[in-house]
């Protein structure tokens, strides 16, 4: 059988694809949630730049927790969490509380 090389399969399961993103703690709220973790960018990207962007639906956050934004109480932590964009009414970098 014919193993696949670089010009007949581009796509080679054997090859490692890893794209570099920058990380950064956010904190995202929605009109019921608080959710809280670490958004993975391309490099030097901004959050307006990764929300305005029309072909992307989900923010995957990693380390994320989700929690009643009236009461506070932590409903639901994971290791990978995609939030819906469209569901986001604000998303700001946690660094920028003071």
């Amino acid at each position: 059988m014919a193993q696949p090389d670089d010009k007949t399969c581009p796509l080679d399961p054997r090859r490692s694809f890893v794209i570099k993103k920058d990380q950064m703690q956010v904190i995202a709220l929605t009109d019921r949630f608080r959710v809280e973790g670490t958004a993975h960018f391309i490099p030097q990207a901004r959050i307006s730049d990764f929300m305005n962007r029309a072909d992307i639906h989900f923010i995957p956050l990693t380390d994320a927790t989700l929690s009643d934004l009236k009461t506070g109480e932590r409903i639901y932590a994971a290791s990978f969490f995609c939030l819906n964009k469209s569901d986001v009414v604000v998303m700001i970098p946690k660094d920028d509380l003071a």
